[in-house]
């Protein structure tokens, strides 16, 4: 039971999957002693803007699924299919959110390492923590959930 719950718990676990591609980018840029720099004019500008992009996806994410009264919690079950809102153009916004932050921590750092780091949350999540979700929802929502598919990408 608790080797099942593990398993189960590590298949959606969004906030592992960022933290440990963060920091094998990031790791590896530092250790290294930032080895290779990227020359990226306007870098400071760009993380910027993708870190505003990242933090005012969040906010309409959350928003949707607080108006929707359903969890936002991949661990809990779900009330209701949100389509609505930023989830129109994208499945998964929350999650582009957190890509987007990993790329705007590419142009912060200028690390052609830390590219690892986007690279890493965006397999990692297609693979592994996404399909497992998706299997859920469409136990949850059958039909609707399938056509939710068909009409709106996983990512963008």
């Amino acid at each position: 039971m608790a080797v099942a719950t593990l398993s189960a718990w590590l298949r959606m676990c969004p906030p592992l999957y960022f933290g440990v591609s963060l920091l094998a980018g990031l790791g590896l840029h530092y250790a290294l002693g930032k080895p290779l720099l990227l020359p990226l004019p306007y870098a400071f500008p760009l993380a910027m803007v993708f870190f505003a992009l990242a933090v005012g996806i969040v906010a309409s994410a959350l928003g949707c699924f607080w108006r929707a009264k359903t969890p936002w919690h991949p661990h809990h079950a779900p009330c209701a299919l949100v389509t609505r809102g930023l989830y129109r153009f994208s499945r998964n916004p929350g999650y582009l959110a957190l890509l987007l932050i990993l790329i705007g921590l590419v142009f912060w750092t200028r690390g052609a390492l830390v590219i690892l780091s986007p690279v890493i949350f965006f397999i990692t999540m297609s693979l592994i923590d996404i399909p497992s979700e998706e299997r859920t929802l469409e136990e949850r929502f059958g039909e609707d959930f399938r056509r939710y598919c068909r009409d709106v990408r996983r990512w963008l």
